[in-house]
């Protein structure tokens, strides 16, 4: 993980959620949006690389989605829901070893945003309803 000075650590997610999906976070304020910036190693024995896919484990873009909620919610210190996913695009896997990098931009209840890896490949872009 990326080692910064203004960068806080992400408590265990509630009991509700399937995984840590969030390292560290930073939040910016706006006039009118949030900013929220999040890390998360994927590391080798990630239980949700089982499976996805043999020889070549991949992070699921479920867990894509987990994280943006989970920053989120960490943004605003209370749970975050999906409401809709107006879109989604899968550009470059994320694989073991890798740094998840999360940038993401509240406002209203519009989150666009997306991650990269460490090697700067977009990875996701995304547009979500949530509430929070």
């Amino acid at each position: 993980m990326t080692s910064v000075a203004d960068w806080t650590l992400a408590p265990p997610p509630g009991r509700a959620a399937p995984l840590a999906a969030v390292d560290a976070y930073r939040v910016t304020q706006g006039d009118d949006e949030v900013r929220v910036e999040a890390r998360f190693a994927i590391r080798h024995d990630e239980e949700t690389l089982r499976g996805h896919f043999p020889g070549l484990p991949i992070y699921p873009g479920v867990f894509v989605v987990e994280s943006v909620l989970q920053a989120v919610a960490l943004a605003y210190g209370r749970p975050a829901r999906l409401r809709e996913l107006r879109s989604i695009r899968f550009l470059a896997p994320l694989l073991a070893g890798d740094e998840l990098r999360l940038d993401v931009r509240i406002r209203g209840e519009v989150a666009k945003g997306g991650c990269a890896r460490q090697d700067g490949a977009t990875a996701v872009q995304l547009t979500a309803v949530v509430d929070v």
